[in-house]
């Protein structure tokens, strides 16, 4: 039948926007392997204590199958998998970070307008992470990739201790930037535009001394607040307006779009289009006559 499609299609269209932050520790100066900056959280030992203090700050742990809302990737969001749940996983201890790399968990953030996943990837999970993914069932419409497709590929280097050149490409990290919409993109949707490094904006963070943090900010596009580069910004304070900066940004690349329309007008553009086509005029005898004729 058509209408289950389209009522599928429409419980695909989030009614808030969603956005994937991806964030790597430099561990030295002079660090510009990717597999080295990917290893660097594999374990506690291998990163300040702060940066974990950080990672918490920016959102609260979910794990994948059992959160109901956006998880970074479109194959694992918006459903739950009761049956993949493995408490082993809880109480891993000894990471740096990298148990919140996507495949198992992740931090999130809501509020009523806006999802962010933090993803923190790390160097053993990635190279199978996409080939797991995909095994997982999942209902992809082109009315709800069109909020990601703005805002991924945000990769966040935080804490890095001392290395502060900002010009460092970040093309080498790109490829562990995956949302899972460049593969629907790929293969059905030529015509959109597809994550590049001109399209990324990066964040570095850099401990200081004296205990407070200065930013360090790198884009092609138009910055958005609350931090500016150069910024020296508190321990306290650190993660919300690291948060707030992503949202911001990407909510500001949306809007550059002539073709974006917010998520709330594209479900009520989605019902109304239902609404049309499913319509049947009636009077009351003949609508609870439907009801009980299963072939009305």
């Amino acid at each position: 039948m058509v209408f289950p499609s389209d009522l599928k299609i429409l419980d695909s269209i989030s009614s808030r926007t969603f956005d994937t932050v991806f964030i790597f520790y430099i561990q030295k100066s002079g660090q510009r392997s990717a597999s080295d900056i990917l290893a660097n959280v594999n374990s506690k030992h291998l990163v300040n204590s702060q940066f974990l203090e950080f990672l918490h700050s920016l959102g609260w742990p979910v794990v994948i199958g059992e959160h109901p809302g956006w998880t970074g990737n479109m194959m694992t969001s918006w459903k739950v998998d009761l049956y993949s749940h493995d408490s082993s996983e809880k109480k891993e201890l000894s990471h740096g970070g990298s148990l919140y790399n996507g495949r198992k968990q992740v931090l999130y953030f809501a509020d009523a307008l806006s999802e962010v996943a933090f993803v923190v990837p790390n160097l053993p999970e990635a190279k199978t992470s996409s080939s797991e993914t995909s095994k997982r069932d999942s209902f992809i419409s082109e009315d709800s990739i069109d909020s990601s497709t703005s805002s991924i590929g945000l990769p966040l280097p935080p804490l890095a201790s001392n290395n502060n050149n900002k010009d460092d490409s970040p093309r080498d990290i790109i490829p562990e930037t995956n949302t899972g919409t460049e593969e629907f993109l790929a293969a059905s949707l030529s015509s959109m535009p597809k994550p590049s490094e001109a399209g990324i904006m990066v964040i570095f963070i850099h401990a200081l001394r004296s205990g407070l943090y200065r930013v360090a900010m790198k884009s092609s596009s138009t910055l958005a607040v609350p931090l500016i580069d150069g910024m020296v910004v508190s321990r306290r304070t650190l993660g919300a307006v690291v948060r707030q900066t992503a949202v911001n940004v990407c909510n500001r690349k949306r809007l550059e779009s002539d073709n974006y329309s917010p998520p709330h007008v594209r479900r009520r553009q989605k019902i109304q289009d239902m609404v049309h086509k499913y319509h049947k005029r009636m009077n009351v005898p003949q609508f609870l006559a439907s009801l009980f004729d299963q072939d009305t």
